[in-house]
């Protein structure tokens, strides 16, 4: 038997109660390294389209001209209605939809 959970971590854990805590510093250079959508004006077309359909709560990625949409939609026609505004919207050419009906 290969023992209770607490044996396990004192075998494997090289000081399992220290923690590692980043400096507020830290955490701030990090945060402050957070990019913002590739193509930003794209990203606000492609936002404002989605909200013309009452979908603006769906994950929207940009890269160059193509949108990738992650998120659940209410039902089959809005799901259809979102690649057809989206091929509306200048600047979009590849449509990558993984949204879902639910």
């Amino acid at each position: 038997m290969p023992g209770t959970y607490d044996d396990i971590i004192a075998r494997t854990v090289p000081d399992p109660d220290s923690s590692y805590r980043p400096t507020k510093e830290q955490e701030r250079e990090a945060l402050s390294r957070v990019e913002p959508p590739r193509d930003a004006a794209l990203f606000s077309r492609v936002q404002d389209a989605l909200r013309e359909l009452g979908a603006d709560h769906l994950s929207i990625d940009t890269d160059g001209e193509r949108v990738t949409l992650h998120g659940a939609v209410a039902d089959m026609a809005t799901w259809r209605r979102i690649d057809e505004r989206l091929r509306e919207v200048e600047g979009v050419r590849i449509i990558d939809n993984r949204t879902h009906v639910g």
